[in-house]
């Protein structure tokens, strides 16, 4: 079946030329990546380009059936809510990391031509904080949302820090809650979490309430944000919109803030990378991607 059947959008692909691209929900609404990418493709004169491909979730596994098979798929980035889903799929093509993780943010061909999967997001997430803040050390850390970008923070950020027993995770699953306690970390149930709120040294949201998506809310009542104590980081991953929901709820505070745009823009290199150095031979992409990025910013 071709890919463009499998897809709710409209793309202007030739299946027969070397693509890449970022399967997500709905990329098309938004995402990045294919900026950025096709930003290094063009300075590098190169003939391939990243396309948005829309999929519901029946058709998901199909689409990367489909895509193993075509040569012509050099590789590309998964956005949500298809992280843990994809990496199931490719449960045998991903290292040890990957699967300690539970999700992938990338697709590439190893140097067999086999369609692989790895992860970006954390190493991406862990380097943005560490640019600004420095090491965790023995700070106190909340992440709320261990889904498929939450599962990649909380593995890294651990390289960080002295001790998992300082890192709790709010979830809503016993996915999530099993995940939290293989690491030897502590679990907080949901709506348990901003009963302790004053008790983190930093919070990371890794959520999508606030984002673009569901722009009304945010992952801290407002009648609990003021409990978040001054010297707190807070690192909320969304970056569209810039700043998200929490971090304008926090504007009246002197609180610490980081937002995803960093990350974004880390983890769109480090995948590209991964993609192409095995195929056509371009890496060292960060310098050209932040050229793009600081237009978008």
């Amino acid at each position: 079946m071709s890919i463009l059947n499998l897809i709710e959008n409209n793309v202007d692909l030739d299946e027969n030329k070397n693509f890449t691209a970022i399967i997500g929900i709905n990329p098309s609404k938004g995402a990045r990546s294919p900026m950025l990418w096709n930003h290094v493709f063009e300075k590098n004169n190169i003939n391939c380009r990243m396309h948005c491909f829309d999929v519901n979730e029946k058709n998901i596994e199909k689409l990367i059936l489909s895509l193993t098979k075509n040569k012509f798929f050099l590789g590309g980035a998964i956005a949500v809510p298809y992280k843990e889903t994809i990496f199931e799929i490719l449960y045998d093509n991903t290292n040890e990391e990957t699967k300690n993780i539970g999700a992938i943010n990338c697709l590439y061909r190893n140097d067999l031509g086999i369609l692989c999967a790895t992860n970006t997001d954390g190493e991406a997430s862990l380097l943005s904080f560490q640019e600004k803040y420095g090491f965790v050390g023995d700070k106190k850390v909340l992440v709320m949302g261990p889904g498929g970008a939450g599962k990649a923070v909380i593995s890294y950020f651990l390289k960080s820090m002295t001790s998992s027993k300082n890192l709790y995770v709010s979830g809503r699953s016993e996915n999530s809650m099993k995940f939290t306690q293989d690491l030897n970390c502590n679990f907080l149930e949901w709506n348990e979490f901003e009963n302790h709120i004053n008790k983190f040294d930093i919070l990371i949201n890794c959520t999508s309430i606030g984002s673009s998506i569901d722009l009304e809310n945010s992952p801290i009542s407002e009648k609990i944000i003021n409990q978040i104590k001054d010297e707190t980081i807070v690192f909320d991953i969304i970056y569209d919109p810039s700043p998200s929901t929490l971090i304008k709820n926090l504007s009246d505070r002197k609180i610490r803030t980081i937002d995803g745009k960093k990350m974004n823009l880390l983890q769109a290199s480090l995948a590209f990378d991964y993609c192409m150095k095995s195929t056509l031979g371009i890496s060292n992409t960060f310098d050209i991607m932040n050229e793009k990025f600081e237009q978008l910013n």
